[in-house]
């Protein structure tokens, strides 16, 4: 049933209909829901960009000094880059994915006390040696 058709139905008395205004928002609340859209995107997402062109300029330099090395230096990394990579998405993508979700969800609910950075690291940590004592325990013969 809609609205529209329940205030039609339903006879309010004055008290009941009194407006109840909306709760108020925070100052950066409200930046996001009502700000500029460039420039707040272009402010939220300035630090990933410094962090992205950090790291492919870490990845640059390193392929430079491991190229003075040599081309067998340079064979393995290329060998050992694949397994690298895997890692990091494995942790920025699945366990960061999974730690803002879980912290997105604690705040929803009210729940800031669980949100503090030791709890998720030690609830990441947790997830980390589960995984890894599951995958232990499989190869066993």
């Amino acid at each position: 049933m809609s609205v529209a058709a329940l205030d039609a139905t339903v006879e309010l008395g004055a008290r009941a209909a009194a407006v109840v205004p909306p709760a108020e928002l925070s100052p950066r609340t409200r930046v996001l829901l009502r700000g500029p859209i460039v420039p707040t995107l272009l402010r939220m997402a300035w630090p990933n960009v410094l962090v992205m062109v950090a790291q492919a300029a870490t990845g640059l330099i390193e392929t430079w000094f491991v190229s003075k090395l040599g081309t067998d230096a340079l064979a393995g990394m290329a060998l050992v880059f694949p397994g690298v990579m895997l890692m990091q998405m494995i942790s920025a993508g699945a366990m960061g994915g999974g730690i803002s979700s879980a912290i997105a969800r604690a705040l929803g609910r009210g729940r800031s006390a669980r949100c503090s950075p030791a709890s998720c690291s030690a609830s990441a940590d947790r997830s980390i040696a589960r995984s890894a004592a599951r995958a232990a325990n499989s190869t066993r013969p």
